[in-house]
């Protein structure tokens, strides 16, 4: 941010201690007068959908690192960065090699058995592998790390935009129950803003939502 200074001022702080200096300096200091707080979420879009997309790239890398190791998870879940696909990778990347301890860390919404989910753990675990995938962990870790923070400004952004109080229903899945509400609701943030449902199509999300506004 930019300073604005009294060259005068700055001449005789220069002569004082430095506790008094710095005492001065925050009296005399100020904000640049230019500086708008953000009402577009654009940029804020734009940035967490790049985000997204080098993440993606990591969650291949820790595919190809278990397909490496023989590990076949990807025949028997679909999303192995959902909870049951997570908690089995960083049971072996903690050491866990035992292919039933795995197993047993199945959510029950999986379908597969978990004679299945055995039979597709029984990898090599070669060390260059395990290193690859772990990794690919740390860096997706990196960038969820970096999406919340996204998250968190796009808030600060629609929050300011927000003009619309009435009621949202809380979202349904395909067999119509309602779904865990994440810790920043976006989709209510998104109605608020714009009084509508952007997320509401069955090929629609929070994302898509986010762009959706950004173009109106």
């Amino acid at each position: 941010m930019h300073r604005s200074f009294d060259e005068a001022m700055l001449r005789s702080l220069r002569e004082m201690s430095s506790a008094n200096a710095l005492a001065s300096i925050a009296i005399i200091v100020k904000p640049d007068a230019t500086f708008v707080p953000s009402k577009d979420p654009r940029t804020q879009s734009r940035q967490r959908d790049m985000l997204v997309q080098y993440q993606a790239k990591h969650i291949q890398h820790m595919q190809k690192a278990l397909t490496q190791m023989n590990v076949q998870l990807d025949n028997v879940i679909s999303n192995i960065v959902g909870e049951t696909g997570q908690k089995i990778v960083r049971a072996i990347l903690a050491g866990e090699r035992d292919a039933l301890s795995l197993a047993k860390l199945r959510h029950g919404g999986i379908r597969a058995s978990q004679e299945q989910i055995v039979k597709s753990l029984q990898g090599s675990w070669r060390e260059e592998h395990l290193f690859s995938l772990k990794q690919a962990v740390n860096l997706y870790d990196s960038y969820q790390t970096s999406i919340a923070e996204c998250d968190e400004q796009l808030a600060r952004v629609l929050v300011r935009l927000a003009c619309h109080d009435d009621p949202l229903e809380p979202p349904k899945s395909g067999r119509g129950r309602a779904l865990k509400v994440e810790k920043f609701d976006l989709r209510k943030a998104l109605y608020r803003a714009c009084g509508v449902d952007l997320t509401c199509r069955p090929d629609a999300g929070n994302e898509s939502g986010v762009r959706s506004h950004a173009s109106v």
